[in-house]
């Protein structure tokens, strides 16, 4: 288990690399000696390896179509269930507004 300190550090680090607009991983190994694997994750030991970051980079029309749209007088909204820094950067790739982000089930 990780101390309340690397817990803070990491998620330090997963919102700096979800404000860059990556899709953050936490990777974690365990091992298993025994014949028949528990029933449930929380019979393995993990042990916390890092964070892996993964670009999804908008496509190259993206930003013109949402400006078409609005020029048309089209409210254009951004649905996702990204980590919500990451919808930010996202949204301001794609020139949409992004102060109102909602977050959990509706």
């Amino acid at each position: 288990h990780l101390s309340a300190d690397r817990v803070a550090s990491v998620k330090v680090s997963v919102n700096a690399m979800a404000t860059e607009g990556l899709r953050v991983l936490g990777v974690a190994r365990a091992s298993h000696a025994g014949d028949q694997l528990p029933d449930k994750q929380t019979g393995f030991d993990f042990e916390f390896m890092g964070l892996v970051g993964l670009a999804d980079p908008l496509r190259p029309g993206v930003p013109d179509a949402v400006s078409d749209c609005r020029a048309a007088g089209i409210k254009v909204i951004m649905i996702t269930g990204d980590y919500p820094a990451t919808a930010r950067a996202i949204a301001g790739e794609a020139g949409l507004d992004f102060e109102d982000v909602v977050t959990g089930c509706l």
